[in-house]
């Protein structure tokens, strides 16, 4: 018997016809999917994050490594929540839950904690509701608050 190498995995195998060319159906099916559907691949690029020049098989692909994806989502996920924090507006029920429980005698450390808001958002919100002199509107309903407001 003669033998001969399998070009889809490397094993060395015996055949009897000539016309074999694989070790296994298996490989047989490999090479013929190979041929039908050959890899794409496109120029060279480099990564957005670390600049390094990668090859890549798909068209959108910015990134050399999951590494750097990570590090420019996380960078954009810290800048989103920054300005989602300093951009913070309370609702209209917020303002008037937050200035009957500070008249109540909550402070604006209690509140804030109580809703997970800076302390900061609390005092300017109590200040601007004071200064519009709403603040002792708030023995009303909250509806017939806001109908006044």
């Amino acid at each position: 018997m003669k033998t001969k190498t399998c070009p889809v995995c490397g094993a060395v195998f015996s055949y009897e016809k000539e016309t074999r060319m694989y070790c296994s159906p298996c490989c047989r099916n490999k090479a013929a999917h190979r041929k039908r559907n050959p890899p794409k691949t496109f120029a060279p690029r480099a990564c957005v994050c670390c600049g390094m020049v990668f090859e890549t098989n798909s068209p959108n692909k910015k990134y050399c490594s999951k590494e750097c994806l990570n590090k420019v989502l996380n960078k954009k996920r810290i800048a989103e929540w920054a300005e989602m924090k300093e951009g913070y507006h309370p609702t209209p029920l917020s303002r008037y839950l937050w200035c009957i429980w500070h008249r109540e005698g909550m402070t604006p450390d209690d509140i804030a904690a109580m809703v997970n808001v800076d302390v900061s958002v609390v005092e300017k919100t109590l200040n601007e509701e004071m200064a519009k002199g709403r603040y002792s509107d708030y023995k009303s309903s909250y509806w017939q608050w806001k109908r006044g407001a």
